[in-house]
Order: structure tokens, then sequence, then C-alpha cells
């Protein structure tokens, strides 16, 4: 227990602690433990000086030194003064710190992703450096993904089809800060550039044959759409196209898609559909239930035996 008597005499030595540093300030904290004779007041201050030069003083553990210089190592003793002016011998020094300021968080921006390769892309705007010699890094939720550099970062590690937000974390030798999450983005890879094969006409109909390009990332529908009148269908090559109209001319072009974007070939050849001909035993004008004045009594197709070129003997 700290005490006092009548005698005037110089405070004990205080017994300093071990100093830390506020990385946001860069500001060290001087702890230490008050000497046992207070001197004849039993009323000291308490006079922390630096051995870079700077000094702070107060009337209890621990005293804030502020004004260091980053990336400077320091140390610090501690001397009780008494309110006659009588000081005590110093403390023996402190540990060494070498104070400085971490950065502040970035500031995070819009994750994006490129459809074409499923590479990633987190922005973000730097805050304060700090102490200097910041590095910026950008991990994942969930975890896996991860990157370094300056805005904007493309982690590597991701796994297309899934789900992540990002943070970016500023780094240097005094301490980190990390950003908010971003938005959350689910990279993939769109459906790869079909080629487009032959187009066959069919009756009010076509087929269109094509070649699937690379696979992107999940399921790929491939639709044909025709030109002029937009018409469509899907599936496998080939793909066939109804509600065409007989005598008009057409191409076709093959677009394949999926979640994340598509692709479309260049047009096929033009085809034109065709209703299928006539065959015997009617031609036009002549159908059924009218004949040619020639036929009757007969009625269609024809009564064996007698069966077109053939016909009765009697009609010969």
């Amino acid at each position: 227990m700290a005490t006092k008597d009548s005698g005037g005499k110089q405070p004990g030595t205080p017994t300093v602690g071990t100093v830390t540093f506020d990385n946001t300030t860069g500001n060290a904290s001087v702890p230490f433990t008050a000497p046992t004779y207070l001197g004849k007041t039993g009323s000291v201050t308490y006079r922390v000086a630096s051995s870079t030069g700077q000094t702070a003083t107060g009337s209890s553990s621990p005293i804030t030194v502020t004004g260091l210089t980053a990336g400077t190592a320091v140390t610090f003793t501690v001397v009780a003064i008494s309110t006659t002016g009588a000081e005590s011998v110093a403390s023996s020094a402190s540990n060494s710190i070498t104070p400085g300021i971490k950065p502040s968080a970035p500031t995070i921006g819009t994750a994006s992703f490129n459809n074409t390769n499923g590479a990633v892309s987190v922005p973000y705007t730097a805050g304060s450096v700090g102490s200097g010699g910041v590095t910026y890094t950008v991990a994942s939720s969930p975890a896996g993904a991860s990157g370094s550099g300056s805005s904007p970062i493309t982690p590597s590690g991701l796994t297309l089809g899934t789900a992540y937000t990002f943070t970016v974390t500023a780094t240097n030798a005094y301490g980190s800060s990390t950003s908010a999450s971003s938005n959350s983005i689910t990279p993939g890879i769109r459906a790869g550039l079909p080629t487009i094969g032959t187009a066959t006409a069919g009756n009010a109909s076509a087929t269109v044959a094509y070649t699937a390009g690379p696979a992107g990332t999940g399921s790929t529908t491939f639709t044909a759409t025709s030109s002029p009148g937009g018409i469509t269908g899907t599936g496998g090559s080939p793909i066939t196209v109804s509600g065409l109209t007989n005598g008009t001319a057409y191409t076709f072009t093959v677009t394949a898609s999926n979640a994340y974007g598509s692709q479309t070939s260049g047009s096929s050849n033009s085809v034109t559909p065709v209703a299928p001909p006539y065959f015997p035993p009617y031609f036009p004008p002549f159908f059924p239930p009218f004949f040619p004045p020639f036929f009757p009594p007969f009625f269609p197709p024809y009564f064996p035996p007698f069966f077109p070129p053939f016909f009765p003997p009697a009609f010969k």
C-alpha cells in the first residue's frame, strides 16, 4: 500500500507495465504500478516519457502517449512527481513497441461474373491506408474462393452454379479491416454456340440439323427459329419445325440457351415446304366423291382385280 510522511522526500519509483498501442490511432497505452511511498503529501502525478521524445502526464494508470512516429520502435519510462515538485527516479524502460495504424475497411462494390468463362469480378473502394503497405484480399462465403490485388479482384477456386457472397479485407503490418458482404451471385457459363446443319423441307414443316457447341453450366435447351415467321421448335438434332406455309421459302437458326445466357447459330440453307404429290387414282380436279365420267360405276379406289392402269374390259 502506498504511504506518505511529513519528511518531504521524493516519491518512490513507479513500476512500468507492458506497453501496447492502439492500431486505430497509433497511440501508446503505458500502464504502471504506483510506488509504495508517495512523498510528504501522499498526492502525486505521473509523467511518461518516450525514447523518441514524446511525453504525457496523468494521475493514474494507464497513461496514453500520442504523437508517436508510425513504424519507429519506442520504449517508455514513468516518473512520479509529488505536489512539492519532487520527482522520483525514473522507472526502468518498458518493452519496445513499434506503433502504427491499420487500414480502414474497404467499401465493397457489386460483384458480377462473366458468362463466357465464369470468372467473377469483385470491385471495392479502398479506405484510408493507415500506416501504409496495404494488401487487399477477397474471401467467399461459402468458403473456398480467394484472391488478392487491386480492384476489381478475380477470385479463384469457385464452383460454378454455387451462390456466393464476398468480402474484401485490407491488411498492413498493424492489423486488418474487412468490408461488409457483397451481393450474392451464382456464377456460370452460358451454352456454347451451336453449328447449323442442313434444313430439309417437309409438308408444312422442316427438319433442322445442328451440332451442339461446348457445354455450359447446367442444362441446355436448343430452339430452331424460322425466317420469316419466327416459328419455333425445340429438341435434339434434328429439330422439327411445324406450322410452316407450303410454298414459302424459309431459313432457320438454332439457339442454345441455359440459365446463364444463349448463343445463336448462323442461318441454314433455304427450304420451301410443299404438300405431298397426288397419286392415282385421283388427279385434280377430281376428288372423291366426284369421279371422272368414264369411271362409273366403280368407286374408289378400285375393286379387285382391277387397279390402275388396268381397267375393266368394258372401259378399255
